[in-house]
Formats: structure tokens, sequence, C-alpha cells
């Protein structure tokens, strides 16, 4: 167990090295965009908590699930899911 997790250590640092090396215009893009998408997904899971079942399109549970995925399901949740 700790031989994985010294790799995911590792694996990290990587990741994090890599991005200090990026153009700080993109950085602030992936940050911008990672923004938006929390932004999406607390705003989609809020009305799917709110909203009654006859007011979605389609089963919540599917729309939670869609929502994973990265922009487009909050963003097909909002324009097409809500009745």
């Amino acid at each position: 167990m700790t031989g994985s997790m010294g790799y995911m250590k590792k694996t990290l640092k990587k990741y994090f090295r890599d991005f200090l090396h990026l153009n700080p215009d993109v950085q602030v893009t992936i940050f911008g965009v990672l923004g938006l998408d929390a932004v999406l997904k607390f705003f989609t899971y809020l009305s799917l908590y709110r909203r009654p079942r006859r007011r979605v399109r389609g089963n919540k549970s599917g729309w939670v699930a869609f929502s994973f995925v990265p922009l487009v399901g909050s963003i097909a949740y909002l324009t097409s899911g809500r009745k």
C-alpha cells in the first residue's frame, strides 16, 4: 500500500511541476474552465435537488450521472433537462 501511495505522490508532483511550466495564460484558462465547471455542477445539483420530478425531462438519476461529463452534462441539463 505504501508503494502505491509513493507512486501517487510522485505522479502528482510531476503533474504539478508540469503545470507550473505552462504559459500563465494557459494556467488561467485551465482554472477558469475548472471554475466554470464547478459552478455549473453546483447549480445543476441544486436544481435537481429542489425541482420536483415532474418538472424534469427524463430521470433525475440519469441527469446526475450525465452531469459528471465535464461541462457538457451540466450545460445539457440546464438548457434542455428542465421543463
